[in-house]
């Protein structure tokens, strides 16, 4: 098996190189990193210089022996946004012969995040991240609109019970307030005589007492009305 070096310079790699690499998850002091795919008319695929098979040394004038696969992602991702990546590459004779990438090859069947490392190394891919992302927000937004939505609703049922409350309460009181007037104009007694028997010495509950028994229709021994005809004297009597 023979080997030989390149350096390997793209510009215009904005949208990515167009590759996919093969590396370990867990990295070793001597790990290596390979190009396990050229993707589809990609940047590497038209230059043509870039082979599968083929060991990456550096990227930019950094070394990424030694490290995992997805360190060398991030690296191969960050130096093609700068639209310059130098790539110190390996080339193998015959090519695929490295022994290295074939144990990498094997084991990528175990290994669960290719489509992470794809949409990593391709760009137009990750728009559609982007996209998903931008899609969960607008999710989450959504779900912030209707609590808030809610929250006014709520407390606008709340106010509206409230002053519900407070319109039935005021109307029970003119009820009531109607209905002792009612029984005041009732009877059959000159206002003179009214405060004069109020100004007496005569309890209030004495007082109704005697107009019970003058007037046993009065009251109908409604004890309610009872007590808020005595609370109307007693206005009445202040007054």
């Amino acid at each position: 098996m023979m080997t030989t070096d390149e350096i390997i310079v793209y510009l215009n790699s904005h949208n990515g190189l167009g590759i996919r690499i093969l590396g370990t998850k867990r990295a070793t002091h001597q790990s290596g990193i390979y190009i396990r795919q050229l993707l589809d008319g990609g940047l590497a695929q038209r230059d043509g210089r870039l082979k599968v098979g083929d060991q990456i040394l550096s990227v930019n004038g950094e070394t990424i022996i030694g490290i995992n696969r997805r360190h060398a992602v991030n690296i191969l991702r960050s130096a093609a946004v700068t639209n310059h990546v130098r790539l110190h590459v390996q080339h193998f004779l015959p090519p695929l012969s490295s022994q290295e990438y074939q144990q990498l090859l094997n084991e990528e069947r175990t290994i669960d995040d290719d489509e992470d490392i794809y949409q990593s190394l391709n760009f137009s891919s990750s728009k559609n991240r982007k996209n998903s992302h931008n899609r969960s927000l607008t999710t989450e937004n959504d779900v912030q609109m209707r609590r808030s939505s809610h929250r006014r609703n709520h407390e606008h049922e709340k106010h509206r019970h409230i002053a519900s409350n407070l319109s039935f309460r005021e109307k029970n009181h003119r009820e009531e307030q109607y209905k002792s007037d009612q029984i005041l104009r009732g009877l059959d007694i000159s206002h003179e005589a009214l405060q004069s028997l109020l100004n007496s010495r005569f309890k209030l509950i004495d007082l109704v007492d005697l107009l019970k028994k003058i007037y046993p229709t009065l009251l109908l021994k409604d004890h309610t009305r009872e007590l808020q005809f005595i609370q109307q004297l007693s206005q009445t009597n202040t007054g």
